[in-house]
């Protein structure tokens, strides 16, 4: 799991010290095997902080092993980002902790609005796994479930490591060919599913099943048809979709590795490209300024969408001050309850404070926003099929631009934008175009011309 990983980030700097660097000093790289075994991977944490230059750690495949090192980056006070750790509770662990993934519940409230918003799903069974990972998209699939009205009908813990070859008749013995479940929210890594959900097809459960961004395993692609159909994945970078930077990657990582890259891949390119933007803002010999630890840690906790820096997976950036988007949600929710009467079109003049309650509001310090270490993104989704992840037709994205917050009731009243659970959302329909040349003929080689029989099409 973690080869990718290593392989994008000695891409990145190969590229970037042959470029120079920063301002020619040149980027090491120290590689260590946390063998996903915390006591191993704490061994090798404490090992590469007692070296003075080490500024930053990138690591870390699994919660469960990332737990076993934050107490280690916390006391070393380096700044440790991970591309494919996820769940809150190693994030939270430490403010040194970073993740260019998205955080467990964001993707678990996500899943739960995009079966009942998009997928029309009236009614859901949540299978997950007993470990932090687990934990933390049910907690947040079912609290905005209930928030959408999305029942739940059962939820069911499965072992990680340990999937019984009858686990679905056991636990879902009635539910076998029972059309009315409208989905399963299969919340587990891929070494789990790829056990489920054989087991849940020849049960006869022909439903939707929606997965976390863990099922973008190759091994899926593997299986039989009857089995992956219906299969949907949530992920933070679909390749399909991707932008000019991913799709160059893309093909550079399959010329030298012979295979595609994992998304855990893009996120470790990301992740060193982060560090690497960070050692560039904060190296100015001139004025005596060079990187630290801590540096770098500010560095990344103050990164905002204005100034994000353009990675493979898009914008990156952690800090979401001057968003403004409940602002421009609070008016759209107030001017639908004026347009229905329940509320009076304009509100009484509120009293003048007194002097001394303006000075007491005065000397009270601005409540900070919760400082955010995962980088903000969207979460998109696929459906298996043809042997790959295809990006499914019905996208979710969420508004950042304040002009397009400005337009909310205008969008919203013409079907381009949904706002669920006081969240808006681009509703954006995939188009896929291709073109397919029947016949080239009268081909002029000295005036480089030709005729050509194509065919065009959009689906």
């Amino acid at each position: 799991k973690g080869l990718p990983m290593k392989n994008a980030v000695e891409i990145f700097v190969e590229r970037f010290n042959a470029a120079g660097g920063v301002r020619g000093n040149k980027i090491k790289l120290v590689v260590k095997d946390d063998f996903d075994d915390p006591d191993k991977a704490r061994v090798a944490a404490e090992s590469l902080v007692q070296d003075p230059q080490m500024l930053a750690v990138i690591g870390h495949y699994y919660p469960t092993t990332a737990l076993g090192t934050v107490k280690v980056y916390d006391r070393a006070q380096i700044p440790c980002l991970s591309p494919n750790v996820s769940a809150p509770e190693v994030i939270s662990a430490s403010r040194w902790m970073f993740t260019t993934n998205f955080q467990d519940d964001v993707q678990g409230s996500f899943m739960a609005i995009y079966l009942k918003e998009v997928m029309k799903k009236d009614n859901v069974v949540v299978i997950h796994t007993t470990e932090p990972f687990g934990f933390a998209l049910r907690d947040a699939f079912v609290k905005k479930a209930a928030a959408i009205g999305l029942h739940v009908q059962r939820v069911l813990p499965v072992d990680n490591n340990d999937v019984p070859a009858d686990w679905v008749k056991k636990n879902l013995p009635e539910a076998a060919g029972n059309n009315q479940i409208g989905a399963v929210a299969a919340l587990t890594h891929s070494e789990s599913g790829l056990l489920l959900l054989p087991q849940l097809r020849e049960a006869g459960f022909k439903s939707v099943v929606l997965s976390p961004s863990t099922w973008t395993n190759a091994k899926f692609l593997a299986l039989d048809d009857k089995y992956t159909n219906d299969v949907y994945v949530t992920s933070s970078l679909l390749w399909e979709i991707a932008n000019e930077k991913a799709t160059l990657f893309a093909a550079e990582y399959q010329r030298r590795f012979g295979q595609p890259p994992t998304p855990a891949a893009a996120m470790a390119y990301d992740s060193i490209l982060l560090i690497a933007e960070g050692l560039k803002a904060l190296e100015d010999p001139d004025k005596g300024r060079h990187p630290t630890r801590a540096g770098l840690r500010d560095y990344l906790g103050h990164l905002s969408w204005q100034d994000a820096v353009d990675g493979l997976s898009g914008a990156l950036f952690f800090n979401s001050s001057g968003d403004q988007t409940q602002a421009y949600v609070d008016q759209f929710l107030e001017s639908r309850r004026q347009e229905a009467g329940e509320l009076p079109a304009s509100e009484p003049p509120r009293p003048e404070p007194t002097a001394a309650a303006a000075e007491a509001a005065k000397a009270r310090p601005a409540a900070a926003p919760p400082e955010r270490r995962a980088v903000q993104r969207d979460v998109f989704v696929s459906v298996i099929k043809d042997g790959r992840y295809k990006t499914a037709y019905t996208q979710l994205v969420v508004p950042k631009e304040e002009y397009v917050l400005k337009e909310l009731k205008k969008r919203v009243a013409k079907g381009y934008m949904t706002i669920i659970d006081r969240q808006p959302y681009h509703l954006v329909d995939v188009v896929f175009v291709g073109v397919d040349i029947i016949k080239i003929s009268d081909v002029n080689t000295k005036d480089m011309n030709w005729e050509a029989d194509m065919f065009i099409w959009f689906k």
